[in-house]
């Protein structure tokens, strides 16, 4: 289990890097959005990847910072405007992917075996 753990946070870090490749520069969604907003976006991405490094680690905070970047994540979904490119179906296939393997983290964290080793010596190093 925890091979396939590892094999999801490496498949949700390539996953996020094809979505930033696949998205389309889009100037007018660039002034659309605020200072707020976007400092809510670089936040979540350094959240984001301190979530995901120590989740790799199999440190407790990691468990806690992920589910609160997922959080987050949502409601920026919420609060960012629409796009004023078409993305593509490529951007919603690796939008779609990327949900997936957030649920599919949150569960193995939360409700599996792997989550004892969250909860055990915080010392151990894998």
């Amino acid at each position: 289990m925890s091979n396939i753990f590892r094999g999801l946070i490496a498949l949700q870090v390539l996953s996020f890097i094809a979505l930033v490749v696949a998205l389309p520069a889009d100037e007018g969604n660039d002034a659309i959005m605020s200072t707020f907003i976007m400092t809510g976006v670089i936040g979540y991405l350094i959240l984001f990847a301190l979530g995901l490094i120590l989740l790799f680690r199999y440190k407790p905070l990691g468990r806690t910072i992920f589910s609160v970047s997922v959080v987050l994540g949502i409601a920026l979904i919420v609060a960012v405007p629409e796009d004023s490119l078409p993305t593509g179906n490529l951007v919603h296939t690796l939008n779609w992917l990327a949900a997936a393997l957030d649920g599919a983290m949150l569960v193995m964290i939360y409700l599996t075996s792997l989550s004892e080793r969250f909860e055990s010596d915080s010392s151990q190093v894998s």
